[in-house]
């Protein structure tokens, strides 16, 4: 289940430095310009406020401007890009009332997700949450916070997988992937990645007792927690 939740997670989770010529050359180019853009922002090598440049795009790319064009369009409608006319596309910048607001629906989303993953749970599923604790506690004694924050974003990925309800993956995806830069950017702000640890050792310990309401309230901790980070990181313009 890792590998496929890796696949179906596609870009949104890939913090690997990506150059373009390793994006898949199956995709229209638009996609694949979509693509390397979205990981550009998510691994903060472009930074919120930043103008996405077309004509250095189009000789990167070796293309016309119109579908770097489609790209921004495509990156606004997945919340990583706004345009404003007769300007330009800039890497959207996120208010600390929108990431509130965002995390709000997040946290009802996930304990949906996590109470119908619980009902469902097996064998298999438990040993790949118990990998993915394994690989976090690895990362985290390491200090490498990009790999720390990859198996933290799929073992919360896994709830969704195991649950197998399309309709609420897209939605919390839709709302997730665009923080993703600044979720990683807040796990280098001090003991964030000790504090993330410890909040996943209860989730999990919860869910190994089978204990649904337990594991539901340190999800929203944890989320609750998270949403704080968000916002401090939006405050102080973490680097």
């Amino acid at each position: 289940m890792e590998k496929d939740t890796l696949i179906n997670i596609g870009t949104c989770i890939n913090i690997e430095d990506k150059q373009k010529n390793e994006i898949l050359d199956t995709k229209p180019l638009a996609a694949r310009i979509t693509d390397y853009l979205q990981t550009e922002i998510i691994n903060n090598n472009l930074k919120p406020g930043e103008q996405l440049k077309e004509t250095e795009l189009a000789k990167l790319f070796g293309t016309s401007r119109a579908p770097i064009r489609e790209a921004f369009r495509m990156l606004e409608r997945n919340g990583f890009v706004e345009v404003v006319p007769r300007k330009g596309a800039f890497v959207r910048r996120y208010t600390t009332k929108e990431i509130e607001d965002i995390y709000k629906v997040r946290c009802a989303l996930e304990i949906l997700a996590l109470e119908i993953a619980l009902s469902r749970l097996c064998n298999e599923d438990f040993i790949k949450l118990e990998k993915l604790i394994s690989n976090m506690a690895e990362a985290m004694n390491k200090g490498d916070v990009k790999t720390y924050f990859k198996y933290n974003v799929l073992f919360h990925r896994n709830f969704f997988h195991i649950a197998d309800n399309p309709v609420l993956n897209e939605i919390f995806e839709r709302l997730s992937n665009p923080l993703l830069g600044l979720r990683l950017k807040s796990l280098s702000l001090p003991e964030s990645l000790k504090e993330s640890y410890m909040e996943h050792i209860n989730i999990f310990n919860a869910i190994r007792e089978r204990n649904v309401e337990l594991a539901k309230k340190y999800l929203e901790a944890h989320i609750v927690r998270a949403m704080k980070k968000l916002k401090q990181c939006v405050a102080e313009n973490c680097k």
